[in-house]
């Protein structure tokens, strides 16, 4: 199987949408989702398309935003930061996709995946590209190859 992430959304009357993820890299797999707002989803692709080189990491996160602290995650459910590796012309993303757990569940039931790919900033930009086509209902899927370094 090839390393890759595969983005998809499903957008709801609200303005928000469902942001699921499912990540292959050296023999693990997983798959999660978290509510976002797509002008985030934009926004990263638009910044990961400007980003070369990469100076510092760029991130999308979900799950369960904190009431007493806004800004906050109480619960990760999705993130996938991007950032430089070790100045090589190579980019990682970290993907973290983990199941939400309610309050009267005991945390122990918590599945998650977290995994590093590794790829080239042409990949990167194709993914850019197909990010903010993804966030405005102009593609199925947005995937991000693996290259080998």
């Amino acid at each position: 199987m090839p390393d890759l992430l595969r983005l998809r959304i499903s957008f709801d009357d609200d303005g928000t949408a469902e942001l699921l993820a499912a990540v292959e890299a050296n023999g693990f797999c997983g798959h999660g989702s978290a509510w976002i707002n797509p002008d985030q989803l934009l926004e990263l692709g638009s910044r990961l398309s400007r980003a070369f080189p990469l100076r510092e990491a760029l991130e999308i996160n979900g799950g369960y935003w904190s009431r007493s602290e806004p800004g906050t995650l109480t619960q990760e459910h999705l993130a996938l930061t991007f950032y430089p590796v070790a100045g090589r012309g190579v980019v990682g993303c970290q993907v973290r996709l983990a199941s939400p757990v309610q309050a009267d569940e005991r945390p122990e039931i918590r599945h998650s995946v977290q995994a590093e790919l590794l790829t080239s900033y042409q990949e990167l930009q194709q993914f850019a590209s197909a990010l903010g086509r993804l966030a405005v209902g102009k593609a199925q899927e947005a995937v991000l190859h693996a290259v080998a370094v």
